[in-house]
């Protein structure tokens, strides 16, 4: 048996393959992006042909803004999205409670903040 990972062309990485050589080798004309071995797509990507670890997120939270955020990139208030082209923004929130923010921005890490308005 023989394990694979297939990935877009962006470097995102799609499912993991375990099969015989012969089934292996029928998936790769199929799709011709992929690397030996079972890779977590939470913690990796493929740059030049190989399975890299996805680098840190630089976003950082503090007093109500965003700063230092990948471009472009996508923030989650709560189960929210919200598109972002600059490396900044100031959130507003209204209402007294918690709140989770996730900044995504492939291939980097999503950063993670727990708020308490």
């Amino acid at each position: 048996m023989k394990t694979i990972t297939f990935y877009q062309s962006d470097g995102q990485i799609i499912f993991t393959m375990t099969g015989t050589e012969s089934d292996i080798e029928l998936n790769k004309t199929m799709n011709p992006l992929w690397v030996d071995g079972d890779w977590n797509d939470d913690l990796y990507y493929v740059k030049d042909g190989v399975a890299t670890l996805r680098p840190k997120n630089t976003a950082q939270w503090e007093s109500g803004k965003l700063s230092n955020l990948p471009t472009p990139c996508v923030i989650w208030i709560n189960s929210t999205r919200y598109e972002c082209h600059d490396d900044k923004a100031e959130l507003e929130l209204v209402y007294d409670g918690k709140y989770t923010i996730r900044v995504q921005a492939f291939p980097y890490l999503d950063a993670e903040f727990e708020i308490e308005n």
